[in-house]
């Protein structure tokens, strides 16, 4: 068989330019799964493994990740990488013997391009009717402290709804806040003052605020736990006249495929700034940690990478440079983690594909270290900040506030 330039070899860009990664993964045994796929992403299935293939705006190629496995995910080298045995020569001898089959014509391909599109913004699952009605009862969001004025901004149009029921011939009055994913709503938080479900299925959906593609200037994204925390956020600061809020709130702690989708918006919407506004405890530090190693700067040349597994009170974090060649960065991330955890008892493990494994074993130190981190390397500079609430959460300040203040908010407009 006809071999490739050796120049190919030891340039990745040479096959991420020319391997459509569907492609590939079909050619590899995988089948599109038709009903998960949309028009911004292809879902492939073989047997056990599912992959996501999406465009990566970040590298400007495609990319994939596996829904189930947060560390199985990157371009098609690590695709092939990943179901090799972990073998280079392996990889680039599939990839060859893919390209050779493809010039000599035993693959006939149409290149699919995945562009980053806004979310479908109907109400409705194409499977579940959820049953929202317009925003007219206000008396669950009155008594988080929560105004008219603030439920009725435009940014928050379409995401709040009323959802009843009746229960021993009570009609009973929820507040809805549904959870979109790339495919549309899947999922709905459903409260009262006594009620707080999921309905359905969270999986990688997040509440989302409203934000016209055309009016995506001066951008910045906050992330919360909640809807209501967001909603608070927005009534304690709100935004300057140029600036633009995407509020995005992961409805309890983070899923491990909520940050693809967030980095999703995050590719979208090109923001500015994003704010993590997270709990003023140890899960909010979990998931300011996950976000702030999860999410990427577009285009950025040089990402950090941090992926967090937590085993009882033991620890793991996973460090990687997202460059051409991340393992040339081990030695300044070996420096970086013994400049942050000199005087942390730890086990530290450096892996051939660039990734840094940091083992503590107690948890709740670490985290806090881990934070303050993040926060200083993690760049570019000031793109990720935190802004931590004075009590528990954002809700709990407007609330005290609110107290303190009789005129501080008027809860009939």
């Amino acid at each position: 068989m006809e071999r490739l330039t050796q120049e190919g070899k030891h340039n990745w860009e040479y096959y991420k330019a020319r391997i459509d990664l569907v492609e590939f993964a079909i050619w590899k045994g995988f089948a599109i799964n038709p009903k998960k796929t949309s028009r911004n992403y292809v879902v492939l299935k073989k047997e056990g493994d599912v992959i996501v293939v999406f465009f990566n705006q970040n590298t400007g190629y495609q990319g994939y990740f596996n829904p189930v496995d947060t560390k199985d995910r990157g371009s098609v080298l690590d695709f092939e990488f990943n179901r090799s045995q972990r073998n280079w020569k392996d990889v680039f001898g599939a990839l060859d013997g893919y390209l050779n089959e493809l010039k000599i014509g035993k693959i006939r391909t149409n290149k699919r391009v995945l562009r980053p599109t806004l979310p479908p913004t109907t109400e409705y699952d194409a499977n579940y009717d959820f049953k929202f009605q317009p925003l007219s009862d206000f008396s669950y969001l009155n008594q988080r402290g929560i105004t008219v004025k603030t439920a009725s901004e435009a940014c928050f149009q379409q995401q709040i709804f009323n959802k009843t029921f009746t229960f021993n011939g009570v009609l009973y009055i929820n507040t809805a806040f549904p959870l979109r994913n790339q495919t549309g709503v899947v999922a709905a938080i459903v409260r009262n003052a006594r009620y707080n479900k999921i309905e359905c299925s969270r999986g990688d959906a997040c509440w989302v605020s409203d934000l016209a593609m055309n009016d995506a200037e001066n951008v910045t994204m906050v992330i919360t736990e909640s809807p209501i925390d967001a909603l608070s956020y927005h009534q304690l600061f709100l935004p300057y006249p140029s600036e633009k809020r995407l509020y995005v709130a992961t409805a309890g702690n983070l899923s491990d495929t909520q940050p693809q989708f967030i980095q999703y918006l995050v590719e979208l919407y090109r923001p500015d700034k994003i704010v993590l506004a997270n709990d003023k405890d140890k899960g909010g530090l979990v998931q300011n940690v996950k976000l702030m190693g999860a999410l990427m700067y577009p285009d950025y040349p040089a990402n950090l990478r941090v992926i967090v597994q937590s085993h009882g009170q033991k620890i793991i974090f996973s460090f990687r440079y997202e460059v051409e060649n991340p393992s040339n960065e081990v030695p300044f991330l070996e420096g970086m983690v013994e400049k942050y955890f000199k005087n942390t008892k730890k086990f530290v493990a450096s892996r051939n594909d660039g990734w840094v494994d940091v083992h503590i074993d107690t948890m709740g130190l670490a985290l806090g270290i881990l934070e303050e981190f993040l926060a200083k390397e993690k760049k570019p500079s000031n793109w990720l900040t935190i802004h931590k609430p004075h009590l528990k959460d954002f809700n709990e300040d407007l609330q005290f506030i609110a107290k303190r203040d009789p005129n501080y908010s008027d809860m009939s407009l």
